[in-house]
């Protein structure tokens, strides 16, 4: 394990300075890195599509996760007692929607706004 360990280090260190190598005046790195970066480029745009997609199908998923049916009726059997329950599901998310912070102020509501317009 430790032998291993020091061979990795080693190697990053032979890496390192095969990479340090001056050839016209520059390292090799930048030689290298130079070629490559037309490749990256399309990589990371390609990475970056994909995080779109993603992210709007997790949206469309979220949003249409609340359930068609306005009201749930849940049933409790146990040996004591038995009763139903009902949820109205638009009461619970007006309910929500309805809450109010006031911890902030009208100041730190409109630099919040500010900071989100200007991301």
């Amino acid at each position: 394990m430790i032998g291993a360990t020091f061979k990795i280090i080693g190697f990053f260190f032979a890496c390192f300075l095969f990479l340090c190598i001056p050839v016209k005046g520059k390292p090799l790195f930048d030689h290298l890195f130079r070629a490559s970066r037309p490749v990256g480029r399309v990589i990371a745009d390609g990475a970056e599509a994909g995080l779109d997609k993603s992210r709007d199908i997790g949206q469309k998923f979220f949003s249409n996760s609340v359930p068609k049916d306005d009201s749930d009726e849940i049933r409790f059997r146990s040996a004591s007692h038995k009763r139903t329950v009902k949820k109205n599901y638009s009461a619970i998310k007006e309910e929500r929607e309805s809450i109010k912070y006031d911890d902030h102020t009208s100041e730190d509501q409109a630099a919040l706004e500010k900071t989100i317009s200007e991301y």
